[in-house]
């Protein structure tokens, strides 16, 4: 696509060294592939492939695909995810 002029990583998203700081506050060290688009409602929605937990422990090294979500519009100094709030569905 000749309007894509270039790209950059600016932040981890996942992972001990994210800003999000996920293993401290989820347990996840780290994520496979990860896809996020717009839901037209404000919040860009992240999908991930295989979550992985704390590998030090036996039976949380794995997990099933995540979801993550935010309100952060300005992506590059990164994507900041707020706390999960179980039930919450907005």
């Amino acid at each position: 696509d000749s309007s894509v002029v270039s790209a950059s990583r600016s932040a981890w998203v996942t992972g001990p060294r994210s800003i999000n700081s996920t293993f401290n506050r989820f347990t996840i060290s780290g994520t496979d592939l990860g896809i996020s688009w717009d839901n037209g409602s404000g919040q860009t929605l992240m999908a991930f492939g295989d979550t992985f937990g704390d590998c030090n422990v036996v039976g949380q090294e794995w997990r099933h695909n995540t979801l993550m979500r935010t309100r952060d519009t300005k992506f590059d100094d990164g994507v900041s995810v707020p706390p999960g709030i179980p039930g919450d569905v907005q």
